[in-house]
């Protein structure tokens, strides 16, 4: 399979333009570099699934213990010293004193001593988009993950990874997003309360964890949403729209969790809601999710050289890096004067927020905006919510055991406790102390396998290797099927491709006369050609 899946080699020619009907110069060079970044954007995908492979092969699994080990409990906000901590197949088995641990005879053991152990990190906000986001994730300890605008393939991704046919972090998928406009394809539309209903309850039937709705839904339309998915036991997620009050919203949509502070602040403007928040928010069960690291979008001037400046930059394919750059908002600009505007709403929201003491949720948003970087993002998203108030120790419970009672799982993970899914990072200082201690980890245990440092950096050098390639200029013929071929052995050994790139490869490759190839990659896509399941993919 690794040979497979190996990296081109010898792309010199020049890509066929072939539209058949005239076109001039410029329409055709536009197409060309369109259709040669979809290319090579599902040639990416498809390596970086062999350094996954590689991966999961150099992990540890099976029987592994955890010995003399300071156990991080960050329910209690607490430290429980000198632990062993066993796991056997995906489950904690065992935690407690290391002089009244079972026999480890025939068990892998980790020193522990000196360290702590935390439960793994849960991003509550985020939008898979490439295979490089797994990896990611795991490197930085985040383990768990809500996937907040879910379509079929997301759906067969969390599946493969349940399976264990690919390794990544165990996510929970939210419907596709409802609105009462498109949002450029990422949002199934509704008209009407019936329509809107029809939605949810397709969304149900396709196996969605939640029910997710954008800013732009009227009051009718939310009420029949809301009503809708208390009748499938659905949890209400997503944004405040502009139309509905945050009583309303909370109080009889029953919201369960609410995102990136919509509400609070007055989605039109981004300045501060005048509505009270105790009144919504009392007796009420609802977790926020700041998501203040979206903060960084349209950063400028001295902030966009740090963050360019990052070295976790390379982390992102250079398209997007160069793309960032090129267009940078101008200073005094209506983009970076927005930019300015909602960093210091988000402050002002925040400082009203906290004497309330609402359950928080750690969550990023990540990816699709300037700068942000998939799972490290977690990691930068706590040191910004410390630096708005937030204690150690309540994000360390933000980011691990409050994120699976918010969604009604405490019982599958976010404690060490036995029965609990063997989702662990190794540190070696306290994170209840300070949550810089995840800054660097030992090593990342995610559904029982243990990868050590060495391993994640590894990995992490080959999704920098990978995304640092130039832009592909040309392709041979032959390197066009060649992949087409190694798309197909890796959707056969467990790994789903994205649907909107496999599609737009297939397309390059139709307008190029690969009509066979194009036909091949449509057959790997995830979404049914019929029933509601099509249905909730627009776009």
């Amino acid at each position: 399979m690794k040979r497979a899946l190996a990296p081109w080699v010898g792309l010199t020619l020049v890509v066929m333009i072939g539209l058949g009907v005239a076109r001039n110069v410029r329409v055709q060079r536009h197409w060309a570099a369109a259709d040669l970044a979809a290319i090579q954007r599902l040639d990416q995908d498809v390596r970086l699934a062999a350094v996954m492979d590689e991966l999961r092969l150099a992990a540890d699994e099976g029987a592994l213990a955890f010995v003399n080990v300071d156990v991080v409990d960050s329910a209690a906000g607490a430290v429980l010293r000198g632990q062993t901590v066993i796991v056997r197949g995906d489950r904690i088995y065992w935690v407690g004193p290391r002089g009244q641990a079972p026999d480890l005879a025939g068990v892998t053991v980790i020193d522990g001593a000196g360290r702590y152990l935390s439960p793994g990190l849960t991003d509550m906000h985020v939008h898979t988009e490439q295979m490089g986001q797994h990896l990611l994730r795991l490197a930085a300890g985040v383990t768990t993950v809500r996937d907040m605008d879910g379509f079929p393939w997301l759906l067969r991704t969390r599946d493969a990874i349940e399976g264990g046919a690919m390794i990544g972090a165990t996510s929970y998928v939210a419907g596709t997003i409802i609105a009462d406009q498109s949002l450029s394809g990422y949002a199934v539309v509704v008209g009407t309360p019936e329509e809107a209903r029809q939605v949810v309850r397709n969304q149900a039937e396709c196996g969605y964890s939640f029910i997710k709705i954008h800013n732009s839904l009227s009051q009718p339309l939310f009420d029949a949403v809301a009503d809708e998915a208390r009748r499938w036991k659905l949890d209400l997620v997503g944004h405040v729209p502009h139309e509905i009050s945050l009583l309303h919203a909370v109080q009889s949509g029953h919201m369960r969790t609410l995102e990136h502070l919509k509400g609070f602040l007055m989605d039109r403007t981004l300045l501060p809601s005048d509505e009270p928040y105790a009144p919504a928010l009392e007796g009420a069960e609802v977790w926020l999710t700041p998501s203040l690291y979206t903060n960084i979008d349209r950063a400028h001037g001295e902030e966009a050289r740090r963050l360019a400046a990052d070295p976790r930059q390379r982390y992102n394919p250079r398209a997007r890096r160069e793309d960032w750059l090129a267009n940078l908002p101008a200073e005094g600009s209506t983009d970076a004067t927005l930019h300015d505007r909602k960093i210091e709403t988000a402050r002002i929201v925040m400082a009203r927020l906290l004497p309330l003491h609402p359950r928080w949720l750690l969550g990023t948003d990540a990816a699709g905006y300037s700068f942000n970087v998939a799972g490290f993002a977690a990691i930068d998203e706590m040191l910004m919510l410390r630096a708005h108030g937030l204690s150690d120790a309540e994000i360390v419970r933000a980011a691990t055991s409050e994120p699976a009672v918010a969604i009604r799982r405490e019982e599958e993970f976010g404690r060490i406790a036995p029965g609990q899914r063997a989702d662990l990072v190794l540190l070696s200082a306290n994170p209840l102390a300070d949550v810089g201690a995840y800054q660097a980890n030992l090593g990342v245990m995610a559904r029982g396998r243990w990868y050590d440092r060495a391993g994640l950096d590894a990995a992490l050098d080959g999704v920098a290797r990978i995304y640092d390639e130039p832009l592909l200029q040309s392709i041979e013929p032959m390197a066009a099927e060649a992949l087409v071929n190694r798309a197909q052995v890796c959707a056969r050994s467990g790994h789903v491709l994205e649907d909107m790139a496999l599609d737009a490869a297939a397309d390059a490759l139709a307008r190029h006369g690969a009509a066979d190839g194009a036909r091949t990659l449509r057959g790997l896509l995830s979404a049914p050609a019929s029933g509601v399941c099509a249905v909730e993919t627009p776009g």
